[in-house]
């Protein structure tokens, strides 16, 4: 079946083994739903290429979307895993966490519905996005952004590459994967391979600090 995103044409698919789809969501945006044969899922939506669910074979969700969230082509949705590229937060001039988890231009580059009984396959797919009249009003660079999501029987693995395609200066970006995890309890929650850490500290007025513990 082919359908319409944005400017682009898409093909809602789905593989012998109903491991791969492109289908509508919430509001008839587009996400793509990667399936392991264990029941081991994630689902991507087009816009912003922004993950809202992943969940282990066990059916348990990791991942926290509010209950507020807007699914609208012109919000970025609350929750998931946000992509904050080429600015995070307000830490610069464009708009706070920059323009490509809004950005309706996301395109399915591929996605690769095979594993292996050992698990070294593992299934995968990947977005991409690139500069446009509309991101070049804003921040004048010639880019691609690509995102790959690989799908582990108990782990998921996201890749952000950015290429610099001008042909005669480099540029800056920050960037953040601002994920939202679902967690039973936050008081018993711990937060390890941060020690070393640099970071800035908004709750005490957005000083940069070091961080010196093993377990947060």
């Amino acid at each position: 079946t082919q359908s319409t995103w944005g400017d682009h044409d898409i093909f809602i698919t789905s593989t012998h083994n109903m491991s791969f789809a492109v289908v509508d969501g919430v509001n008839g945006l587009p996400k793509a739903v990667l399936t392991r044969k264990s029941g081991a899922k994630i689902e991507v939506y087009l816009h912003g290429a922004h993950l809202t669910s992943w969940c282990t074979a066990d059916g348990v969700e990791h991942i926290f979307v509010s209950k507020q969230a807007v699914f609208s082509t012109d919000k970025a949705i609350r929750g998931g895993i946000p992509v904050c590229w080429p600015q995070f937060a307000n830490q610069g001039p464009l708009p706070a966490h920059g323009f490509a988890r809004n950005s309706n231009d996301w395109v399915l580059l591929e996605y690769l519905d095979e594993e292996s009984d050992d698990n070294s396959t593992n299934p995968l797919m990947s977005f991409s996005l690139r500069d446009s009249e509309k991101t070049r009003e804003i921040w004048s660079n010639a880019f691609q952004l690509k995102l790959e999501f690989e799908l582990g029987e108990r782990e998921l693995k996201i890749t952000m590459t950015a290429l610099n395609e001008n042909q005669d200066r480099s540029f800056s970006f920050s960037t953040a994967l601002h994920s939202y995890f679902m967690v039973d309890d936050i008081s018993t929650t711990v937060v390890r391979g941060l020690e070393g850490a640099r970071y800035i500290d908004k709750v005490s007025g957005g000083t940069e600090k070091f961080e010196t513990r093993e377990v947060v």
